[in-house]
């Protein structure tokens, strides 16, 4: 059950470790550390970048199905219109998918401590 509290929590946009800290001091701008709990957070933003891949990749294949799927009577008005919801799906879940990206990464770490008892951060 803490497993999925820790997702929660990244998709919440809060700290994974705490859920009471802020992942983000601005729209993407990812904090150093929580203000409550210290958990580095910056330095977990390089670790995102597959996660970041994968979802950005995962919203574009539903968008060119719905381009294939949804037949508009003006092609061209249909084009811009899946390109701008396209366009603004992609930025508006990104703080979500970037939160769920660090809690993921997070995830990794504690599992890796408890199989190997190796510490990545301190």
């Amino acid at each position: 059950m803490e497993n999925l509290q820790i997702f929660w929590r990244g998709l919440s946009r809060k700290c994974p470790q705490c859920g009471q800290g802020k992942i983000f001091e601005s729209w993407i701008q990812v904090q150093d550390v929580c203000a409550i709990c210290r958990l580095p957070l910056a330095s977990r933003e390089g670790d995102t970048w597959a996660f970041m891949y994968i979802s950005t990749a995962f919203i574009t294949g539903l968008f060119v199905l719905a381009m294939l799927w949804i037949l508009p009577n003006n092609l061209w008005m249909g084009r811009i219109l899946i390109a701008a919801t396209a366009l603004g799906f992609f930025f508006l879940t990104w703080p979500f998918r970037k939160g769920a990206a660090i809690a993921f990464d997070y995830f990794v770490e504690l599992r890796m401590e408890k199989k190997v008892g190796l510490k990545f951060r301190e």
